[in-house]
C-alpha cells in the first residue's frame, strides 16, 4: 500500500477578546511594544494626513489659483487618479523586493509635485504635477502595507490592520482640518510648498531605521516566483501574494507515495516546486504534472471530494497551501477567482 501525506495545521489562535474593541486595543498593545511596525505605521499615517489635506488644496487650487471652477475640480482629482494608476501598476513591481526605496519615492513623488504647484502654479503644468503626485499614493500604501505584513506576526495582523484603518479616517480628518489652517496662516502657495515638503522630511528622518527593518526581513523570492507564474496567483496584488508565500508549507513526498486520494475530503492545495506526480481517476492516469504545476484546488473551491488520485512518480518537493489560506487569498480577488473557476471547469471538463 502507498504511503500517504498527512495533512497538519496548527490550531487556530483565538484572541482572548473576539470583539472589534478587544481586537483594536490589541493592535495597539502590539505597536506599544514592537518598535518597527510602530514606524511603518506611523509613516503610513502621515501620508493619510496629505491625503485628507490634498481634498481642501484642490478645491483652492481650481477655484483661486487656476480659475477653472468646480469642474476643474474634477479635472484635477482626474490628473491625481491617472497617476494613482500609473502608480498602482509600479507597485505591482514590488514582489520580491525591498521596500524602503519605493516608499521613499512614494513620498518625494507626492510630496515635491506639491511643492511644484506652490512654485509654478499654472494650468498646464498642475495636471501634470497631480499625476506625479498620485503616482506617490499606492506605492506608499502597497510598500507600507506589504512591509507592515513582512514585520507583524499572522497572529495579531488583522488587529494591526485595523488600528491602521482607525488611523486613516483619524489622518484623513486631520489632513481636511489642517488644510484650512495653513491656507489662512501662510497663503496659497506657500501652503503648497510648506504641506509638499513635509511628507519627503518625515520620510527622509526615517529612511535610516527604515532601511534597518527592510534588511532585517528575509523575503521567500523563490516562493513568490513560483506563485507568480501560477495563473490563479497572478493577479493578487504584492501584499497578498506575500502573504499566500509566507502560508506555503514545503512538504516531500518520496517516489510512490499517494498525496491526495479521491474521494478524500479536500483540506490542502499544492504547488510543485520539483519532481513529477501522476493524476489518475477511477484507476486511469489522465495527466502527468511537474515543476509549476499545481493541483488540489478543485475539491477546495467546489468544496466536493478529491475528484483524483494523485501520487508522486519521483521524489517530488510541494509546497501546500492550507484550504482557508487558499481560498481567502483566491476568493477574496476577483481576477483571481476568474482564473481559478476557469481552471477548475477546464480539468473537469477534460476528466
Amino acid at each position: 500500500m502507498a504511503a500517504r501525506i498527512a495533512a497538519s495545521s496548527a490550531p487556530p489562535v483565538r484572541a482572548q477578546d473576539g470583539s472589534a474593541l478587544g481586537d483594536l486595543l490589541g493592535g495597539f498593545r502590539v505597536l506599544v511594544r514592537e518598535s518597527h511596525p510602530r514606524l511603518v505605521v506611523l509613516l503610513m499615517g502621515a501620508s493619510f494626513v496629505m491625503e485628507g489635506a490634498l481634498d481642501v488644496m484642490l478645491v483652492v487650487l481650481a477655484f483661486k489659483m487656476l480659475g477653472i471652477g468646480s469642474g476643474g475640480v474634477g479635472f484635477l482629482n482626474s490628473a491625481v487618479g491617472i497617476g494613482g494608476l500609473l502608480g498602482a501598476a509600479l507597485a505591482t513591481l514590488l514582489v520580491a523586493r525591498r521596500l524602503t526605496p519605493p516608499l521613499l519615492a512614494g513620498a518625494a513623488s507626492w510630496g515635491l509635485a506639491l511643492v511644484a504647484i506652490g512654485l509654478f502654479p499654472t494650468r498646464v503644468l498642475a495636471p501634470v504635477f497631480l499625476g506625479v503626485a498620485g503616482a506617490g499614493r499606492p506605492l506608499i500604501d502597497v510598500a507600507g502595507l506589504t512591509l507592515l505584513q513582512r514585520v507583524v506576526p499572522d497572529r495579531v495582523l488583522s488587529r494591526v490592520f485595523g488600528v491602521l484603518e482607525g488611523l486613516r479616517m483619524a489622518g484623513l480628518a486631520l489632513g481636511l482640518t489642517a488644510a484650512p489652517i495653513l491656507f489662512a496662516l501662510l497663503g496659497q502657495r506657500a501652503t503648497f510648498v510648506v504641506a509638499g515638503a513635509f511628507l519627503p522630511v518625515v520620510f527622509l528622518l526615517a529612511w535610516r531605521s527604515l532601511a534597518g527593518i527592510d534588511a532585517s526581513v528575509a523575503v521567500p523570492e523563490a516562493r513568490l516566483a513560483l506563485l507568480r507564474s501560477l495563473s490563479i496567483f497572478a493577479p493578487l496584488p504584492a501584499p497578498s501574494l506575500e502573504r499566500v508565500a509566507s502560508h506555503l508549507i514545503p512538504t516531500e513526498a518520496p517516489s510512490g507515495t499517494e498525496i491526495v486520494r479521491q474521494g478524500d475530503p479536500g483540506d490542502r492545495f499544492y504547488v510543485i516546486e520539483s519532481g513529477r506526480v501522476t493524476v489518475s481517476k477511477n484507476g486511469r492516469q489522465v495527466a502527468t504534472l511537474e515543476r509549476g504545476d499545481f493541483f488540489g484546488e478543485i475539491a477546495l473551491l467546489r468544496e466536493i471530494p478529491r475528484t483524483a488520485t494523485v501520487a508522486a512518480s519521483t521524489d517530488t518537493l510541494l509546497y501546500a497551501l492550507e484550504r482557508d489560506d487558499f481560498l481567502e487569498a483566491v476568493t477574496g480577488h476577483p481576477q483571481s477567482a476568474e482564473a481559478a473557476d476557469a481552471v477548475t471547469r477546464a480539468r473537469l471538463a477534460d476528466r
